[in-house]
């Protein structure tokens, strides 16, 4: 089965969205206060709050269509290109914020999405 696209139709996230690198350390403190670590993963997943301040409600449709009915949430991963830096990388739905309606036909709110 081919990989799920992301629409691209919908609307480029606002400004204030955020990506993060995962921290893959795990840190001990011992009694003489020495810290030691170590590396518990060898990949830092990357996370993106995309941020949408007014989504056309369209679009707003678009996008929980695609993330009930076709990736089912978290249930499928997807390919998604970065607004950032243009790269496609396949990530999974993490979480989302209620959408709310910011005006007539325009809705604000979050989704979360992390690299698989």
């Amino acid at each position: 089965m081919a990989n799920l696209k992301f629409p691209s139709s919908i609307i480029r996230p606002s400004y204030g969205s955020t990506v993060d690198y995962e921290d893959i350390s795990i840190r001990s403190k011992m009694e003489n206060g020495v810290v030691k670590a170590r590396r518990k993963f060898t990949k830092s997943r990357k996370t993106w709050l995309l941020r949408w301040d007014s989504l056309p409600e369209a679009d707003y449709l678009i996008l929980m269509r695609f993330l009930a009915n076709e990736c089912y949430f978290s249930a499928v991963p997807f390919e998604w290109e970065c607004f950032t830096d243009g790269k496609t990388y396949l990530v999974r739905f993490a979480d989302k914020e209620k959408f709310e309606t910011k005006a007539v036909g325009y809705y604000s709110g979050s989704i979360t999405l992390q690299e698989c």
